[in-house]
């Protein structure tokens, strides 16, 4: 329930603790469903996995962001406002070829999406490693820049079943 004198969340009876997280504050948490793992970050961005029982430090964010997470493969991939991450089930990996400032990503036709603040990038397709640009191979990287010269910077972007909205902080949005 809510405790209204500190507006935090606090435990009511029938809940049970699943997790003593010793990492310190918790800044953000992600749940790995092909994995059964929480992908917990603290303070300093740094990246804890659990199943519940123990907990192991995997490394840290590249950016200050908070993180969006989309299911990928064997887990997870990260946004945080830098490289790419992608967490395997293993390790958490650096994906150094991505843009080096992802705020976001996405999945869609079998392409890793990322935005920046100006740009929307795919991935070449099957493969998260792969942003390289070839013109005569429709398969590789691509890029696309939504309102070139309005402006405005990416604060947001939306995968619905058919379009990708994109929302920019000078009010525009985008499909």
């Amino acid at each position: 329930g809510l405790d209204s004198a500190t507006n935090r969340l606090k435990t009511v009876s029938g809940t049970v603790d699943v997790l003593t997280f010793t990492g310190g504050t918790i800044f953000a948490a992600a749940w790995d469903e092909i994995n059964g793992k929480a992908l917990l970050v603290d303070a300093d961005k740094a990246v804890y996995a659990s199943d519940l029982v123990t907990t192991e430090r995997l490394g840290t964010l590249t950016g200050g962001l908070y993180p969006i997470c989309a299911s990928w493969e064997d887990g997870l991939l990260i946004a945080s406002g830098g490289h790419l991450q992608y967490y395997n089930g293993k390790a958490l990996e650096t994906l150094t070829s991505s843009p080096d400032t992802c705020r976001g990503v996405y999945i869609r036709s079998g392409r890793v999406v990322v935005f920046t603040a100006n740009e929307v990038h795919y991935s070449a397709v099957g493969d998260e490693t792969n942003w390289t640009e070839d013109s005569n191979d429709a398969a590789s990287s691509v890029w696309v820049e939504a309102g070139y010269k309005d402006g405005g910077q990416f604060i947001g972007m939306a995968s619905l079943s058919a379009d990708i909205i994109i929302l920019k902080n000078n009010r525009r949005v985008y499909r």
